[in-house]
C-alpha cells in the first residue's frame, strides 16, 4: 500500500514546549507503528538553524524540507494573503511539488480555498473555560483561528472525548467531522540506576514528588505551594520538585510571584524550582519519584500524565474531566482549588512510597504503553484517511 504523504509545519517552541513535544511524540508513534502508512514531511523556513532539526530528521528519515516559503518572517504575509484571498500560493506550490496528499494544520491556517484535504488539530478549548486567563487579544486570536478552520470545513482532530464534547457544544457544525486521537508516548529511556545521579544532582530525597509542568498560571503551582505550607505547619515533610519553562506569555510576572510566595512561606527546601531541564532528565525524574502530580486547572491531554503512565509512576491529578478520561482509576484525585486535598494526596504518596518497586512498575507498564502508541498512530491515520475521503466527497 503506497504511503500517504502528510505535510507538517513546526508546532510550539520556546513559548509552548508542549506543542514541540506533541509533534515529536506523533512522529515517534508513526515511526514505531509498523502498520501505519503515513509518511510525515516537515516543512520549515530556510531561516531555521539546521542544528535544531536533527531530532526531526532522525524521526522522519530525513523528510524535512527547508524553503523560503515557510520563513517565520513571512508569517504575517502568509496570514494576510490567506485572509484576503483564501489561499497562499507559495505554500501550496511547495506542498504540490512534494506530492503532499493531506496537510496537518495547527497554528497555521491555509485558507478556505485551499485545495488539499486538511486535518486541523485543536489542542483544547481552555479559553472558553478559563477566559480570565487570557487578555482580549489572545482570546480572540485563538477563537477566530478555531472558527476559521471550522467554517472552512476542516476535519477536526481532538485529543480527548472531553474536548469532543466541548467542540460539539461550542461549535455544533463540527458534529460528524471530528476524530479523536489520544496521543500516547513510548516509555522514556531511563538509564539503569539513574536515580542516584539525579537525586544527587538536584539534592532531592528518594521520596520526592515531581511536578513537570510549564510555569503557566493555569497549571496551578500555587495550589501545591499552599498545600506544602499546610503540611509544614503540621510538621509533615514533603518535597516537590518543579521543572518547566518559567515563562508564561500571558502572565509574564507569574513565575516571579511564585518565587516570592515560596520565600514568604520559607518553603525553599520543600518546593524546589528546577527551571527548564534537559528533556532526558524529565523522564529520569518521572521514573525515580514517589509520584507525579499534575494540579492543572485545565488540560487538553497531558503529556506529563502520559509519560508517567508509560513509566508506571503513581499519579496525583486534579479532578478534571480530561484527567479522569486519561488516567481512569489509576490515580489519586483532588480538587485543585482546595489545598487541603492536595496536601492529603501528597502526604499519602510520600508515606506509601516504596523505591524498591519502581523498576518492577516500569517493566509492567511498558507493554501497555507501546500498545497505546500503536493505537494512537492508527487513530491519526484514520483522521488523515477520513479527511481525504471527505475532501473527495466534497468534489463529487
Amino acid at each position: 500500500m503506497p504511503a500517504t504523504k502528510v505535510a507538517f509545519t513546526l508546532v510550539g517552541g520556546q513559548k509552548w514546549t508542549g506543542g514541540h513535544s506533541y509533534l515529536l511524540n506523533l512522529f515517534a508513534a508513526i515511526k514505531f507503528a509498523s502498520r501505519c502508512t503515513i509518511q510525515p514531511m516537515l516543512f520549515v523556513g530556510d531561516d531555521v538553524d539546521p542544528a535544531d532539526l536533527g531530532v526531526y530528521r532522525e524521526l522522519l528519515d530525513n523528510n524535512v524540507v527547508q524553503v523560503a516559503a515557510f520563513r517565520q518572517s513571512r508569517r504575517t504575509t502568509r496570514w494576510i494573503r490567506t485572509s484576503a484571498f483564501g489561499i497562499e500560493p507559495p505554500t501550496l506550490r511547495e506542498f504540490e511539488r512534494h506530492g503532499i496528499d493531506a496537510v496537518f494544520e495547527n497554528a497555521d491556517f491555509y485558507g478556505w480555498r485551499f485545495p488539499l484535504p486538511c486535518v486541523a488539530w485543536i489542542p483544547d478549548f481552555q479559553h472558553r473555560h478559563l477566559p480570565h486567563m487570557f487578555n482580549q487579544k489572545a482570546y480572540w486570536r485563538r477563537e477566530l483561528g478555531f472558527r476559521a478552520q471550522i467554517v472552512s470545513g476542516r476535519t477536526i482532530m481532538l485529543s480527548s472525548n472531553d474536548a469532543r464534547t466541548d467542540c460539539e457544544t461550542f461549535h455544533p457544525s463540527t458534529r460528524g467531522r471530528i476524530v479523536v486521537a489520544k496521543f500516547a508516548v513510548k516509555p522514556p529511556q531511563v538509564q539503569h540506576r539513574i536515580e542516584n545521579t539525579l537525586l544527587e544532582k538536584y539534592r532531592l530525597p528518594a521520596n520526592f514528588i515531581y511536578l513537570p509542568n510549564q510555569f503557566w498560571k493555569h497549571k496551578n503551582h500555587l495550589g501545591v505551594i499552599e498545600a506544602l505550607r499546610l503540611l509544614k505547619e503540621a510538621n509533615k515533610e514533603v518535597v516537590v520538585a518543579a521543572s518547566g519553562n518559567p515563562a508564561d506569555p500571558r502572565h509574564p510576572t507569574h513565575y516571579q510571584q511564585l518565587v516570592e510566595i515560596v520565600s514568604r512561606y520559607s518553603l525553599e527546601k520543600n518546593f524546589r524550582l528546577l527551571g527548564l531541564i534537559p528533556f532526558a532528565e524529565v523522564g529520569g525524574l518521572a521514573a525515580c519519584c514517589a509520584a507525579l502530580i499534575n494540579p492543572s486547572l485545565f488540560e487538553g491531554w497531558s503529556t506529563t500524565v502520559e509519560e508517567a503512565k508509560a513509566l508506571g509512576t503513581p499519579l496525583l491529578l486534579s479532578d478534571i474531566g480530561v484527567h479522569r478520561e486519561q488516567a481512569e482509576v489509576a490515580a489519586l484525585y483532588f480538587d485543585p482549588h482546595v489545598p487541603g486535598q492536595i496536601a492529603n494526596v501528597l502526604w499519602q504518596a510520600v508515606s506509601t512510597d516504596d523505591p524498591s518497586d519502581r523498576e518492577r512498575r516500569r517493566a509492567a507498564a511498558a507493554p501497555e504503553a507501546e500498545r497505546r502508541v500503536g493505537e494512537y498512530a492508527t487513530q491519526f491515520q484514520h483522521a488523515v484517511e477520513f479527511a481525504i475521503a471527505r475532501h473527495r466527497g466534497s468534489r463529487v
